[in-house]
């Protein structure tokens, strides 16, 4: 697990407690290509890897918070702050993928 990229995902199990398929349906993708993606056999999209890293960042801030399972609790759970919807609500397009991880940073502050 060498890349920056795996790394990444790395840090979204271990503080996140987030499995593979989650980062996939989050970030618009198959778990298959985020497993690619993890052994270094290919490598995301640029806007893509963007939302991914916005994503470990606000799985970062949380950590300082929650235990990694209590973190990823609060990503998909419902929040006061978002009017009732989830930070990880799904949502289609690259736009609204970056808004959700931007209104999540906001609410995690």
């Amino acid at each position: 697990m060498g890349s920056a990229v795996a790394r990444k995902l790395d840090s979204l199990r271990s503080k996140g407690a987030m499995k593979n398929i989650e980062v996939a349906n989050l970030l618009g993708t198959r778990p298959e290509t985020v497993s690619r993606w993890n052994q270094g056999k290919a490598y995301p999209h640029p806007s893509t890897e963007k939302t991914l890293l916005e994503l470990e960042y606000i799985v970062d801030q949380l950590s300082e918070l929650y235990e990694p399972d209590e973190a990823r609790h609060w990503i998909f759970s419902p929040q006061k702050l978002l009017n009732g919807g989830a930070p990880a609500a799904d949502r289609t397009g690259d736009d609204s993928r970056t808004r959700s991880c931007r209104s999540a940073e906001r609410v995690a502050r």
